[in-house]
């Protein structure tokens, strides 16, 4: 392990270079006029990651500053038996502990490598719960949407008023969910189960002009950052948040035909009709996988002898799904009925909007075909929806007024 002789020089550097001290800092209230900061999760639990910077950079922990590195060498980060183990391009150890480490350039603004991606920002590592390491991005709000914003709706340009209502909703989420993963010591993971999130190269102008020209307005409902949830194609109509969650029936979340004028806005979306079928053996082969998975209960009987929705929500969607074989029952719910039957191709089911079509022979199901609508748990504004009236020249508090009745408004910074 290399000494700490560079930690006086260094922090005159990141202080001439408008970097704060390695050490993560509270969200900001809003009060404070700037964006509070968030820490995102690259790497969720990995076994290995390496990292590094573009320029010059840091290595440090809560003692001060261990080494520091040029532009371009990448630090190996693996488990090990007193927390994590950094390594230099040469194997030599460079820290060992229980961390967390920091990586910071030594001039503000220079990007954090994680592999060949490159983010803003600094990194942060951490011994995860489950023996794995967490890669995580500490960045500004505004900074976290730029690379948010193009992954989930696409780039502006005709559909700008779309991006801005999608850098509200993103923002919203974001505040709302600040500490979600507080024992993880981070707060949103980069991926679906929270939101898409990429590196520098992801970004666009166009996308990027909606964050800016939104900047710190979010969705509140009695003062309080709603649950900004959002999906690709509702199909028609949106679903109320107890169809796609398990949540209450919540004021600004009820079902809403996703249309003005008389036409369905998600109309052009690939998702907004679909079909899918299984044939008897394709079907037992992924419910006898998928079903002891997700109820952890085996999978018993040799046939499929029914399956039937027994339960609809308010726009129409399955909420219960029941399949009885020879020898048992199950009921699947929400979410897991698109988890357990998955696409013969492979993947979810699309969505919970869907009509059956069972056939059957000697009272065993023989092929089942799924006619369907929408992509995604159809709760919140619609992506599609929300594009198409971009291009009909609604703006964005009008997206967001039919997506998200009664939430208001508001500047947060």
């Amino acid at each position: 392990m290399k000494r700490r002789f560079w930690f006086g020089f260094l922090v005159s550097i990141m202080t001439l270079g408008g970097c704060a001290s390695p050490k993560e800092m509270p969200p900001l209230k809003h009060q404070d006029n700037r964006p509070p900061t968030v820490r995102v999760a690259i790497k969720n639990s990995t076994h290995e990651a390496k990292v590094g910077s573009e320029t010059n950079f840091a290595l440090a922990d809560s003692e001060g500053v261990i080494d520091v590195f040029g532009g371009g060498v990448y630090l190996r980060v693996t488990p090990g038996e007193m927390g994590m183990l950094v390594q230099d391009p040469s194997g030599a150890i460079v820290a060992r502990g229980e961390g967390p480490y920091w990586v910071r350039p030594t001039y503000g603004g220079s990007p954090v490598l994680v592999g060949k991606d490159a983010y803003t920002g600094h990194l942060v590592l951490r011994r995860g719960t489950e023996r794995g390491i967490h890669v995580i991005n500490v960045v500004d709000l505004e900074t976290y949407l730029r690379s948010v914003v193009p992954l989930e709706i696409g780039h502006a340009g005709k559909y700008l008023n779309a991006a801005k209502a999608q850098s509200i909703a993103a923002r919203t989420y974001a505040v709302r969910n600040l500490n979600k993963y507080a024992a993880e010591g981070y707060d949103l993971q980069s991926g679906v189960m929270d939101q898409v999130y990429g590196p520098i190269s992801k970004r666009h102008p166009d996308a990027d002009r909606a964050v800016m020209e939104t900047r710190g307005q979010v969705l509140t409902y009695n003062s309080q950052p709603i649950r900004a949830k959002y999906s690709s194609t509702c199909g028609g109509k949106t679903a109320g948040s107890e169809e796609g969650f398990n949540y209450s029936k919540i004021p600004y979340l009820r079902p809403q035909n996703c249309k003005i004028d008389g036409r369905v806005n998600c109309r052009t979306s690939r998702y907004f009709r679909w079909d899918v079928s299984w044939s008897e053996t394709e079907l037992k082969d992924i419910l006898s996988r998928t079903i002891p998975k997700l109820l952890s209960k085996p999978w018993l009987g040799e046939r499929i002898t029914q399956i039937k929705v027994i339960e609809r929500g308010e726009s129409g969607r399955a909420i219960d799904l029941q399949i009885t074989t020879d020898k048992s029952e199950y009921v699947l719910s929400r979410f897991q009925i698109r988890q357990a039957l998955e696409r013969p191709e492979g993947g979810l089911l699309r969505s919970n909007a869907f009509e059956l079509n069972a056939k059957k022979n000697n009272g065993r199901v023989t092929e089942l075909t799924i006619i369907g609508r929408g992509w995604g748990h159809g709760v919140g504004m619609c992506q599609w929806g929300a594009m198409q009236l971009s291009t009909e020249g609604y703006d964005f508090r009008s997206i967001l007024d039919l997506y998200y009745p009664k939430a208001r408004l508001e500047q947060l910074y």
